[in-house]
Order: structure tokens, then C-alpha cells, then sequence
């Protein structure tokens, strides 16, 4: 059961975009799929060393660098690609255990090697997440 939903838009001149969902699943896991139409890359074809996706609560154009930094690794939770390439299509990811979803509201997508910012969207909540 899709839980949450959100659309990507990108920073500092990276394309990132599509749709995501955070779903529930039978078993209490909870799976995080992006569209078919997802695409996170630069004008040149290329992307960044170890993106990935991670989870933080607010604005995070209101955070420093080093704050979204030290979010980042705190709830890194999928890594898309380990060479800078561009990713497109359908990406999914099991959260982690423990990892708190209902204490978060914005995913971002963050350039773990040289860090910055890659892209972000808040997200929606569509139905409850069961215990």
C-alpha cells in the first residue's frame, strides 16, 4: 500500500526528476520505488560519484552544508550508483529497519563523495503507516 508520495526536482544544475513512493508492505517493510521516468544526471550525460538518497524533516535550503551533511549520512538509505554516470528508470530500495519514516518529510538526493546537494522533493502522505 503506497504510503507516501513525492515528485524530485533538481539542484545545482542536475537534472533529477520523476516521481517516487514510500509503499507498506505486507510484512511491515517498507519499500521506497522511484518511476519509470526517473532521471538524475548533468547536461553532459554524466552524474556524480556515490549518489544517493537519503531523508531529512524540513526546509533543507534552510540547513548548512555541514548540517545536510551529517543528516545525510544518518539516514543514507540507497546509494544509485557508485561512478559518476546518469541514472534513469525505476530504482528500488528496501528502508532500513529502525529507520523512522513518520519522522521525516522532505527525501533528498545527495553527492556522498563531494557533498552537495543533488536534488529534493517533500513528501505526501497518502494513507498511515501501520504498525
Amino acid at each position: 500500500m503506497v504510503i507516501i508520495k513525492g515528485t524530485l526536482s533538481g539542484r545545482n544544475r542536475y537534472r533529477t526528476e520523476g516521481n517516487f513512493t514510500f509503499s507498506q508492505q505486507s510484512n511491515g517493510n517498507i519499500l521506497f520505488e522511484t518511476s519509470d521516468d526517473f532521471f538524475f544526471g548533468n547536461a553532459q550525460g554524466g552524474g556524480t560519484p556515490a549518489p544517493g538518497f537519503a531523508l531529512c524533516n524540513g526546509n533543507v535550503d534552510a540547513l548548512t552544508k555541514e548540517e545536510l551533511e551529517r543528516i545525510a549520512r544518518q539516514t543514507d538509505f540507497f546509494r544509485i550508483a557508485n561512478s559518476p554516470v546518469s541514472v534513469s528508470g525505476k530504482q528500488m530500495q528496501l528502508l532500513p529497519r529502525g529507520l523512522d519514516l513518520i519522522a521525516f518529510d522532505t527525501l533528498f538526493l545527495w553527492c556522498f563523495e563531494v557533498p552537495f546537494l543533488l536534488g529534493v522533493s517533500l513528501f505526501e502522505p497518502v494513507a498511515p503507516l501501520r504498525s
